[in-house]
C-alpha cells in the first residue's frame, strides 16, 4: 500500500516533470511555467488531503473521485496531465493560462475544504 510520503515524493516528481516538458517549448515563458507547477502543486494537494481525509475515515464528497487510493491517485496524475496537455497545445497565452488557473483552482479549492473537513475532526 502507498503511503502519503510516497505519493507526495510522487507528486512532487508529476510536478517537476510538468514543469521540465513546458520549458522545452520557447512560447511558454516564466508565467506560463510557473501556472504549470501551481497547477499541479494544487492537485498534488487535493490528491494528499483526500488521501489524509479517507484514512481519517471521512467519505469523498465528489461521486467523480473513487474512493480507492490507487485510483485517486491514477485521476489526479491522469487530471494534471491532460490539463497541462490542453494547456500546452494552445497557442494563445491568455487561453493557456486560463486553463491552468482553472485547473488550480479545480485542485486547491478541494485541498482547502478537505483540509477544513480533516482539522474540523
Amino acid at each position: 500500500m502507498l503511503s502519503t510520503r510516497s505519493l507526495l515524493i510522487g507528486s512532487l516528481i508529476l510536478a517537476t516533470s510538468t514543469v521540465a516538458c513546458s520549458t522545452s517549448r520557447s512560447q511558454w515563458d516564466r508565467t506560463d511555467k510557473a501556472l504549470a507547477a501551481v497547477m499541479v502543486a494544487c492537485q498534488a494537494a487535493d490528491t494528499a488531503t483526500t488521501w489524509v481525509a479517507l484514512d481519517d475515515g471521512h467519505t469523498e464528497a465528489n461521486p467523480t473521485v473513487p474512493e480507492n487510493k490507487a485510483a485517486l491517485v491514477g485521476v489526479k496524475i491522469g487530471a494534471s496531465l491532460i490539463i497541462g496537455g490542453i494547456a500546452y497545445a494552445m497557442p494563445n497565452r491568455t487561453a493557456r493560462r486560463a486553463t491552468l488557473v482553472v485547473g488550480a483552482l479545480a485542485g486547491c479549492g478541494p485541498a482547502a475544504w478537505n483540509t477544513k473537513v480533516i482539522v474540523d475532526e
